[in-house]
């Protein structure tokens, strides 16, 4: 049996005067090394073309060697597929965005803005539309099995000289029962689920068979925070421990990716995971937010801003390191580990 230990290398909350303002048809990766040995992971969430796509130069500038979109990539808002189309089309025209497809493996999921809804469930009657063409927009092969199955959750095995990685991207929005919201407070649904039948047989399955080192988990509304009155895995409790329990009884780092907020924040659950919450690319509420959390690690981050996973392999093990960065690469966060075999 190996020993696993986690020891905190640093933990820092930085704040800095702000100066200005493809893949193949497997389900198997291997990414590009970069000439530092270091694997990155960036991600984003909360994109509106009405806005401006100030973020992408800046992404682009670290060579990230995967992009992960992580729910509500465009405003849709419509069953219009037409629509859609137009607006995904205008996240692909921008040229710094089409300069980070060309370097890096481009992933994604859903949130309810681009299913077509605001907080839609599985009562959505435009789902297929949507799912077609967030499926078009990521450029997921037609080989693949998410074309073929309801919802678009999805998993890839990652590969890279001295990373393996399972990358694992939830559909919170397909399948998912309706919630009760009293004086603007979402509900507990004790009876409800989240992903569905057809989804936790999948997770059981790809968790039951997980060949990476590190598990890279994606969640388009958060899993940890429990206290917010917004949607949120706590919704549904039983789906909520029934997940958390999975992850605990994992041997390996977890690193939950999640989005929908409007500000970013840092949540630790347990010594092997965590979650790093990036929201939003250009529609963050900017304004001090109180709202408690009793996992977060650090200050909540209300600037518009994207999340960056850096990992470093070492005779070890891992050194892991988890950021968010806003325009210029301005560093409001950044916490690092080690992970040892």
């Amino acid at each position: 049996m190996r020993y696993h230990h986690w020891r905190w290398l640093v933990i820092a909350v930085m704040t800095i005067v702000l100066v200005e303002c493809k893949r193949s048809p497997t389900t198997t990766q291997r990414d590009k090394q970069t000439e530092d040995g270091v694997l990155r992971i960036a991600f984003g969430s909360c994109n509106t073309v009405e806005r401006p796509q100030h973020l992408w130069d800046d992404i682009v500038s670290i060579h990230p060697d995967l992009w992960i979109w992580a729910g509500d990539n465009i405003y849709a808002d419509t069953d219009d597929a037409q629509v859609m189309r137009q607006k995904y089309d205008r996240v692909r025209a921008h040229p710094y965005y089409s300069a980070l497809r060309a370097q890096a493996s481009i992933y994604g999921t859903w949130d309810d803005h681009d299913y077509g809804k605001n907080d839609a469930g599985k009562e959505w009657h435009a789902k297929e539309v949507a799912k077609a063409e967030l499926l078009r927009f990521l450029e997921v092969p037609q080989s693949h099995p998410v074309w073929h199955r309801p919802g678009v959750y999805q998993h890839y095995f990652i590969q890279r000289e001295g990373v393996n990685l399972d990358l694992i991207l939830l559909d919170t929005r397909y399948f998912r029962d309706s919630i009760a919201r009293e004086a603007g407070v979402y509900m507990p649904n004790d009876t409800g689920t989240l992903l569905g039948a057809a989804q936790w047989k999948w997770l059981d399955s790809v968790v039951h068979h997980l060949r990476g080192d590190i598990v890279v988990l994606v969640s388009s509304i958060q899993l940890i925070p429990e206290q917010h009155r917004f949607e949120k895995w706590a919704n549904f409790p039983r789906e909520r421990q029934r997940i958390l329990q999975m992850l605990d009884s994992l041997n390996k780092p977890v690193i939950i990716l999640s989005g929908d907020r409007h500000f970013g924040e840092l949540s630790r659950w347990s010594p092997h995971v965590y979650e790093l919450t990036s929201s939003s690319m250009n529609k963050s509420f900017g304004r001090p937010r109180n709202e408690p959390n009793r996992y977060r690690v650090g200050k909540p981050i209300v600037e518009d801003n994207y999340g960056l996973v850096q990992i470093v392999p070492t005779a070890e093990g891992f050194d892991i390191e988890l950021k968010l960065l806003g325009a210029n690469n301005r560093l409001f966060l950044a916490t690092r580990w080690r992970w040892q075999k």
